[in-house]
């Protein structure tokens, strides 16, 4: 989050240039949803398996696209061109897509703008900060910041699906008897710190001023990957390290053959999730709760320097 390699300026000025070049057209109010972390959010779901009725454009549903233009929503919704490094799995259906589609069918007076910001092989670490051992020093916060800042000309944020972890999880072994084999590595203290961090700086570049919203959406880890049971056992405790946080389950989801990502009805079941997690988390009965109990802790926090702006307005 601090010095940012030259390509994240020159994404920012073509982004903005071909965001404004899209004109009156793309809807000035929609409700934006910023879809963050590794291959698993930005979709390794085979676009063949998508019925014709999947394919069709989303009505009132746009995305932002590697370019940082808006454009109907259509899979493949995520096309990661991270760093000029256009992947191979880049043509592919993410739980992202079907999360829009949810809410669209829920709230077909709402327009819906989805930026796809994950970027595949990444862990924590590459979203809090430039990364020394990886090609361009990957800083996915960076990254994401300038799509957020193209996105808020077009709308407020008012959710972050997230979902990341295998990297951080478990490291793959030789195969035994066929089957790939796992060594677990998953810290869920450090993991929890760096989440806490990640979510400040994305709430923060969302526009937010009050520490809890957006909402945040995290998912467990298919339960066929390694590492996933301590990863999942772990979650609540981690979205509760922040404030208005929730999580979607993964129970039921088989995997594709590479024991890693989820398959196209994977995607369905877990885009429905996290649909069904941020329709609960973000009820007004809920979000009453969790306001009153946010400012009240927010409240008896010291007047630290960086708490001056938020205590300056609760009082």
């Amino acid at each position: 989050m601090r010095s940012v390699h030259v390509f994240f300026a020159a994404v920012a000025a073509a982004g903005m240039m071909f965001g404004a070049s899209a004109g009156d057209a793309v809807p000035r109010d929609m409700k934006l949803f910023l879809c963050a972390g590794q291959s698993n959010m930005a979709g390794r779901g085979s676009l063949a398996e998508l019925t014709e009725a999947e394919k069709a454009p989303v009505k009132n549903v746009w995305f932002l696209d590697a370019k940082g233009a808006w454009q109907p929503a259509v899979a493949p919704m995520h096309a990661e061109d991270f760093g000029g490094r256009q992947e191979k799995f880049g043509e592919c259906v993410s739980l992202a897509f079907f999360f829009a589609r949810e809410y669209a069918k829920a709230h077909p007076d709402e327009v819906v703008g989805m930026v796809p910001c994950a970027v595949g092989g990444t862990s924590i670490s590459h979203w809090t900060g430039p990364s020394k051992n990886h090609p361009e020093g990957m800083d996915c916060y960076a990254y994401a910041a300038k799509r957020i800042e193209i996105a808020k000309a077009n709308g407020t944020f008012v959710g972050i699906l997230w979902h990341q972890g295998e990297s951080d999880s478990a490291t793959k072994g030789p195969k035994e008897n066929g089957r790939r084999t796992w060594k677990v590595k998953y810290d869920a203290k450090k993991y929890r710190s760096s989440f806490v961090k990640v979510m400040e700086a994305l709430r923060k570049a969302c526009g937010d001023t009050t520490g809890y919203l957006p909402v945040v959406v995290a998912g467990e880890l298919g339960p066929f990957t390694g590492g996933a049971a301590e990863y999942n056992a772990a979650l609540g405790d981690v979205v509760k390290s922040v404030h208005n946080s929730t999580f979607a389950s993964s129970a039921g989801t088989t995997g594709q053959r590479d024991e890693l990502h989820f398959t196209t009805e994977d995607c369905r079941t877990m885009g429905r999730r996290y649909f069904e997690a941020y329709e609960r988390q973000s009820d007004p009965k809920v979000q009453a709760g969790v306001k009153s109990s946010f400012y009240a802790k927010a409240a008896a926090w010291p007047r630290r320097p960086c708490h001056t702006e938020l205590v300056a307005m609760i009082g």
